[in-house]
């Protein structure tokens, strides 16, 4: 988990969104036993999709906004005891 969550950072810090989302989404569904981890990693698959949303082509946009959503959500109701909700 830890290193998926490594990936997607250097990607979203390179301006790779897309490759940001899909290392964040792979934590959310591989590893979703670890809390944190799996926190986190919707913490900044919020952050990725949205950023991809505004580069996006109208045929994907909708995609990315659908994901920020279910990660805002996940972060509210699943994980709302994480450092990560509280951001």
């Amino acid at each position: 988990a830890i290193s998926s969550i490594g990936m997607g950072l250097a990607s979203y810090h390179s301006g790779k969104f897309e490759d940001a989302v899909v290392a964040f989404r792979e934590v959310t569904v591989v590893h979703f036993r670890k809390a944190d981890q799996v926190a986190q990693a919707y913490y900044y698959l919020g952050q990725a999709a949205e950023a991809a949303a505004k580069k996006a082509s109208p045929k994907t946009k909708g995609m990315y906004e659908k994901m920020v959503k279910e990660a805002k959500e996940a972060l509210r109701t699943t994980y709302r005891q994480t450092e990560w909700a509280k951001k």
